[in-house]
């Protein structure tokens, strides 16, 4: 998994649309990242993340031919986050990835 010729020391990688589901139990510090469209396509994608608990905590777009896109999500009291990739302008070569996901949880 990389972006912009950056390999991430972990991260998630998807292809839109997608979804991933993570029950956090109401203990956990806001989840931080970096989004974006894995390099493998070169200039191609366009992809929206979107972070949801009922109601959308948070989004960013990113596009191959761009670098990745900070992505800060409160998920003070929240017990279930829902990490989605939606294709912007179809699906292909929408490889999206959720990169040094960042979350603390007591």
């Amino acid at each position: 998994m990389s972006m912009c010729g950056a390999t991430p020391v972990a991260g998630l990688g998807t292809h839109a649309p997608g979804v991933i589901d993570y029950f956090l139990g109401s203990r956990c510090s806001p989840f931080t990242g970096t989004v974006g469209i894995d390099a493998e396509v070169g200039d191609r994608g366009q992809v929206c993340f979107e972070a949801w608990n009922g109601e959308r905590l948070a989004e960013a777009e990113a596009t191959g031919a761009g670098d990745g896109v900070p992505l800060d999500v409160p998920v003070d009291g929240v017990d279930l986050i829902e990490l989605r990739t939606e294709p912007v302008d179809g699906q292909d070569y929408d490889h999206a990835d959720w990169a040094i996901p960042v979350i603390t949880c007591t």
